[in-house]
């Protein structure tokens, strides 16, 4: 077994170097442009696993243009969630109907992701009353760069312009907290296996994360929060999954398929919930009988 764990806080740009080095034993959170140099080293290597984990949006539904449902919608529309997955993933990723995976305790698998139509989309749009498009700000966690600006350029085809402000995020709770934004990106893991945790902090009004309010959605999510019966439970948080496919309360992408980098000598079996779980991991040595 390991004698022990050390962790090691590192700077997005020099992770790489990092695993290459030797200097971790692994990386929990590998880009899918940095998956080759990985597998190219003779020491490491690439796990892979479909975890809960999403890259998340978070609407100003209480004003401004992302108010109207039929905005809402276009930009759903609009999305090329299998050109997102290509090039921002390297094709680890699933598309997602709303924030919720299969496996997750409340996740409505009756719900069909927005299919790709930009021609619906600008028809939404021109309902919305902006048939020419607009601009606005999109505040961007570090993280999700890649994501925001493959989205921005996608949004250029109904006329929607992104003005992206890049944060760390340090700064991203304190920019969020201005609610001078329309839509904030970024990404978000599920500790507890249920779709729960990703509405709450993106859409919940009492989240620090949400830009805008819905009062219908707080409700609903009170009350499947409060039901003790886990059947009842479980079919109001289904419920509540299609009234926020239905109402468009975010843009909706893809389950992350998560990455890993790691030394070949490391036996580790990531969890589903994409956390640093280390119940598994261990390493092989080599003595002179056998390898243990």
């Amino acid at each position: 077994k390991l004698e022990g764990l050390e962790f090691h806080f590192i700077a997005q740009d020099k992770q790489l170097d990092a695993i290459l080095s030797g200097k971790v034993d692994l990386l929990t959170n590998l880009s899918g442009t940095q998956t080759l140099a990985v597998m190219e080293n003779p020491e490491t290597t690439v796990i892979k696993k479909a975890s809960f984990y999403t890259a998340t949006s978070s609407f100003n539904l209480s004003s401004g243009p992302l108010s109207n449902i039929d905005v809402r919608k276009a930009f759903n529309y609009a999305l090329d969630k299998e050109k997102l997955i290509r090039y921002d993933l390297f094709g680890n990723g699933k598309t997602l109907s709303t924030f919720s995976m299969e496996g997750e305790t409340g996740h409505n698998n009756s719900l069909k992701p927005y299919e790709y139509d930009v021609k619906k989309a600008k028809k939404f749009l021109a309902k919305a009353g902006y048939p020419d498009g607009f601009s606005f700000k999109v505040l961007v966690k570090f993280n999700a760069i890649r994501t925001a600006k493959i989205i921005a350029s996608e949004f250029k085809k109904i006329g929607v312009n992104l003005a992206l402000l890049i944060v760390s995020d340090a700064d991203m709770m304190k920019e969020l907290a201005s609610k001078n934004y329309d839509m904030a990106i970024g990404s978000n893991p599920d500790p507890m296996s249920h779709v729960y945790i990703t509405q709450a902090i993106v859409l919940y009004s009492k989240s620090p994360y949400c830009l805008g309010e819905d009062p219908k959605f707080d409700l609903l999510l009170d009350q499947m929060v409060a039901t003790l019966d886990p059947e009842e439970g479980e079919k109001k948080a289904e419920n509540l999954d299609a009234y926020v496919y239905d109402n468009a309360m975010s843009l909706f992408m893809y389950q992350h398929i998560k990455l890993y980098g790691a030394n070949k000598k490391l036996r580790f079996i990531p969890y589903i919930s994409g956390m640093p779980y280390f119940y598994g991991a261990y390493f092989y040595k080599k003595t002179n009988k056998k390898t243990t």
